[in-house]
């Protein structure tokens, strides 16, 4: 009769919002700049869809719906191998306009070239595995004199934008391609809330005289 009060309800999305360490905007643009052709688009189109990095490497020109300015995101690259997305099902990506920017100067590069989107520079083909995506951005946060992030908080860093601008929780889960709005909710709820507001004050504010009587 004397347990104590957890810190979390759910330790599996206590231990992702531990995780969580998007890039700020400044981050983001010096690191960007530090960056050049074919990289410098599969990264600025990752930190603004939220893919996953065998998302990424695994998108194509068949999967970009121009006409209604957004991706098909139905196929990964995981372990040397081909799979379906991590939550089973496929889904639509509405894309950013930095997202959309990427796009189309990657189109004049790649193309023409193939079903890839996105090509090793060094070899014109898409990239083999992660190991080498990460690379280069290790050599672009030492550039930018950024501290180290794993190149997965790109995804990160894209829905702690979205719900930082307001962004509805479900269409951020849809976007990120959970099963509901639990992980948002859970792990970006810091960046939910105004810093300058407590959680509840908008509520107690807006229904004082109700609650007095």
């Amino acid at each position: 009769f004397d347990e104590h009060l957890p810190s979390s309800l759910d330790p599996k999305y206590e231990s992702a919002a531990k995780q969580a360490d998007p890039l700020d905007d400044k981050e983001r643009s010096r690191v960007l700049d530090a960056m050049v052709g074919q990289v410098r688009n599969y990264f600025l189109f990752a930190l603004w869809s939220g893919l996953r990095t065998g998302e990424l490497i695994a998108l194509r020109w068949c999967d970009v719906d121009w006409q209604n300015n957004r991706i098909c995101v139905r196929l990964s690259w995981s372990k040397a191998t081909f799979t379906t997305t991590k939550g089973k099902r496929a889904r639509w990506v509405e894309l950013t306009e930095p997202a959309r920017q990427a796009l189309l100067a990657q189109k004049a590069i790649t193309g023409r070239l193939g079903r890839w989107v996105f090509h090793n520079p060094k070899t014109q083909d898409r990239w083999q595995n992660s190991e080498r995506v990460r690379q280069h951005w290790i050599a672009a946060l030492k550039a930018a004199g950024v501290r180290y992030r794993k190149p997965y908080q790109t995804r990160h860093t894209y829905a702690s934008a979205m719900v930082s601008a307001g962004e509805v929780p479900e269409w951020v889960a849809d976007q990120m391609g959970h099963q509901d709005t639990r992980m948002v909710a859970e792990v970006y709820a810091k960046w939910v809330r105004r810093p300058d507001m407590t959680p509840g004050e908008s509520a107690a504010r807006i229904y004082a005289e109700e609650w007095k009587k």
